[in-house]
């Protein structure tokens, strides 16, 4: 079955982790490229390439990504921050 399925049905994919921890004892892990680089890192990442190429948003970052997928996406960087857009702008736009 797939995700898209389980979705339809009102399974999360936390839903399901929490399902899984409950039977098995033990947490499923995503392993993600990102997952071995700090949050101090990816931070690092994502404003020298805002510097480097004269960015000035974090939606002209997620444009510039899109022809350079070695880069973390603007979803994780969120996430991973836990910020918004417009807290991701601010800091961006202070450290610059």
């Amino acid at each position: 079955m797939n995700y898209g399925t389980l979705s339809k049905h009102g399974y999360s994919f936390e839903k399901l982790k929490e399902l899984y921890k409950d039977k098995y004892g033990e947490e499923i892990k995503a392993n993600t490229r990102w997952d071995n680089i700090s949050n101090r890192g990816m931070l690092s990442m994502f404003l020298n390439v805002m510097r480097e190429n004269d960015l000035n948003s974090a939606i002209a970052y997620d444009e510039w990504r899109k022809g350079n997928k070695d880069y973390p996406s603007l979803g994780t960087i969120k996430k991973r921050l836990n910020m918004t857009y417009a807290e991701l702008n601010k800091l961006a736009k202070a450290l610059k």
